[in-house]
């Protein structure tokens, strides 16, 4: 656990507990149509995706 992630207080204070820590892969989105995407975000901020 590294002290850039600003997890390391979470990471003690779960060690306090001997609990074990395990770090598991984030998700993200890789956007490869920047424009359709926007699009996309702003119907679904209005309720319009369906």
């Amino acid at each position: 656990m590294s002290l850039r992630t600003g997890n390391y207080g979470v990471y003690r204070f779960k060690r306090g507990f001997n609990a074990e820590i395990e770090e598991l892969v984030g998700d993200f989105v890789k956007v490869i149509a920047p424009m359709q995407h926007n699009v996309y975000k702003v119907k679904a901020k209005l309720g319009l995706n369906k």
